[in-house]
C-alpha cells in the first residue's frame, strides 16, 4: 500500500495518509480530515511503503486555488496574532515562551504552541484569548526538541537538522550513548543540538557501538598485560585497542583487545 507523509502542524510529527489516486509530490498542500476537523497539511514524502494492516485516513483532495489563498491569508495573520498573544502572556506574567500559531482550516480554532519549564495555569489567558479572537483557542505545551523541529535550522555537520528533514519520531537519546561513542570528553556543546538536548544522531550508531564494546574492558578497569598490571585510561572501540597505564612505572602503552 502506498502512502504519503503529511505534516499538519510544524512542531508535530509527520502523519501517514492514503493518497488514493491523487498525483502528489513533495511540498504539495492537501486537504484532509482529522479528529479536530478539516485541516491543510504539507506533503513531506511520497510513495513510502506502509504496513498493509495499518488503517490510515485518505487525503480528501489536493489544495486548489481557493485553499491556497486561505493558507496565504493565515500566514499573513500569524504575525499579528502572535504579537497579541505575547502581549497577553506578559499581562498575566506567565513563565511561558510562545513558539508558533496554527489556524484550523475552517478558521474556527487557533492553536498556540508554547514551551515552559513546568506546568502552567493559563486559564485566565485562555479566557482572554477566547474573548479577544472570538474563536476556539487551544494552548499546547511542547518540548524544546519539538520547538526546534518546527523552527528548523542547520547542525554542526552543515546539514539541515534531522528532526526537521526526515525524523518522523523523536526518540530518547541518553548520555550512555555519548559515553559509549567517546564524545563526552569533547564537551557538552559538541553533544548538544540546536534544541539544547543531546543530538538525535547519537542514537544512529548506538547499537553498533554496543556490539563493538562487547569484551572490551572499561575505562579505569585494572587488567593484565604482557608488561604487567595496569589501568585502562582510554579505549578505541573502532580499532579495538585500549591505552593502559602500567602500575610499576606509570608508562602508558596501547594494546589490542582480541574479540
Amino acid at each position: 500500500m502506498q502512502i504519503v507523509g503529511v505534516k499538519i502542524k510544524p512542531w508535530e510529527a509527520v502523519e501517514d495518509f492514503d493518497p488514493r489516486d491523487l498525483d502528489l509530490v513533495q511540498d504539495d498542500y492537501v486537504v484532509l480530515e482529522t479528529e479536530q476537523g478539516l485541516e491543510v497539511g504539507k506533503v513531506i514524502y511520497v510513495q513510502k511503503e506502509s504496513d498493509k494492516s495499518k488503517k490510515i485516513k485518505p487525503i480528501l483532495r489536493k489544495a486548489v486555488g481557493s485553499d491556497v489563498q486561505k493558507i496565504e491569508y493565515y500566514q499573513k495573520k500569524k504575525g499579528e496574532i502572535f504579537s497579541v498573544a505575547k502581549t497577553k502572556i506578559t499581562k498575566y506574567d506567565l513563565p511561558m515562551k510562545l513558539v508558533d500559531v496554527h489556524f484550523a482550516f475552517d478558521g474556527s480554532r487557533i492553536t498556540f504552541a508554547f514551551t515552559a519549564e513546568g506546568r502552567i495555569d493559563f486559564r485566565d489567558l485562555l479566557k482572554d484569548l477566547t474573548r479577544h479572537f472570538q474563536k476556539s483557542i487551544r494552548l499546547q505545551q511542547i518540548g524544546s526538541r519539538d520547538e526546534t523541529k518546527g523552527l528548523g535550522g542547520y547542525g554542526m555537520c552543515g546539514r539541515e537538522i534531522c528532526c526537521t528533514k526526515f525524523l518522523d519520531e523523536l526518540k530518547s537519546v541518553t548520555t550512555d550513548m555519548a559515553r559509549l561513542q567517546e564524545t563526552t570528553q569533547k564537551g557538552s556543546e559538541k553533544n548538544s543540538g540546536l534544541c539544547g538536548r543531546l543530538k538525535c544522531c547519537l542514537a544512529y550508531e548506538a547499537e553498533a557501538y554496543k556490539d563493538l564494546a562487547r569484551g572490551m574492558p572499561e575505562v579505569l578497569e585494572e587488567i593484565k598485560t604482557e608488561k604487567g598490571k595496569g589501568v585502562v585510561i582510554s579505549r578505541n572501540l573502532l580499532s579495538r585497542t585500549v591505552k593502559v597505564k602500567l602500575k610499576k612505572d606509570n608508562v602508558e602503552i596501547e594494546i589490542p583487545i582480541k574479540s
